[in-house]
């Protein structure tokens, strides 16, 4: 286990937290993939089985039983209204980000935790469940896989930059106010990728395999976690076009390896000069 400096109560948090995470994903592999239930949510593309709402429920109840105060906002629960009402003391969870890749191919999901306190994300956990990889980040103190810490990302030219964004429809072809830009930018790097899992996207660009991740839908459950690791390993985060920086937020993020090329990212193709 690494040492992590600051406040006890929440460093004993971030342990208890890659603990619960590890033994939900220890549940998910156990269950396998055979029969595996499937309900649409608002469409044949957007999907939750009995597992997503299951280890939501067995996470919670694990948090709840430790810290009874403290607020769970899961995407499978009644989040909207908790989201609202978020206090002090807030977790954010995905029990399976990439339900899509859980159903269908079975790997490159992920269980996505993230803690926060006063409207300041302190830790967050990403478990890439199928490989058993844990990227982890606490405020302040680096970005994690397993106990190995990240290195510093590096700059790098647009023309060589990976572009990552989890759902291809979404960024290039469906309408939206970016998409002119969107597909502009697709055409100045050097390769477009989608693994279809917000977490794991920005993990990879935190690990240095993208350098540019976009995602037009994305929940805190999705990405505060995940956020929290591009920083601290040296990266750029910020919702796209909008200047909400709470863990509430909802809605298109944007991520880079540094803030020189989302500058010119956001100079050229979204017309917007200044960052935050």
């Amino acid at each position: 286990m690494i040492y992590v400096k600051g406040d006890k109560v929440l460093r004993a948090r971030y342990y208890f937290a890659m603990e619960c995470v590890k033994k939900a994903a220890d549940v998910l592999k156990a269950a396998g993939f055979e029969n595996v239930e499937i309900t649409q949510k608002t469409s044949h593309q957007d999907l939750v089985t009995p597992m997503d709402s299951g280890i939501e429920t067995m996470i919670r109840q694990w948090i709840l039983e430790q810290y009874p105060d403290d607020l769970v906002i899961g995407e499978e629960s009644s989040y909207k209204e908790e989201a609202q009402n978020s206090g002090s003391s807030t977790w954010y969870l995905d029990p399976i980000d990439g339900t899509t890749n859980y159903v269908n191919i079975h790997k490159n999901f992920s269980i996505s935790l993230a803690y926060s306190k006063d409207d300041t994300v302190i830790f967050g956990i990403v478990y890439d469940v199928m490989n058993s990889r844990m990227y982890h980040a606490y405020l302040g103190e680096g970005a994690f896989i397993n106990s190995e810490p990240l290195q510093t990302l590096s700059d790098v030219p647009l023309s060589e930059a990976i572009l990552t964004t989890p759902v291809v429809n979404h960024t290039f072809l469906d309408d939206h106010e970016l998409k002119d830009g969107c597909i502009s930018l697709s055409s100045s790097v050097r390769g477009v990728r989608s693994m279809g899992c917000v977490s794991l996207e920005l993990c990879e660009l935190a690990e240095g395999g993208a350098n540019i991740c976009i995602a037009m839908r994305s929940g805190p459950w999705d990405h505060n976690a995940a956020a929290l690791i591009v920083k601290e390993a040296g990266g750029y985060f910020r919702p796209l076009l909008a200047d909400d920086l709470s863990p509430r937020y909802s809605g298109p993020i944007f991520a880079s390896t540094d803030k020189k090329l989302a500058q010119i990212t956001y100079q050229k193709y979204f017309n917007r000069d200044e960052l935050l």
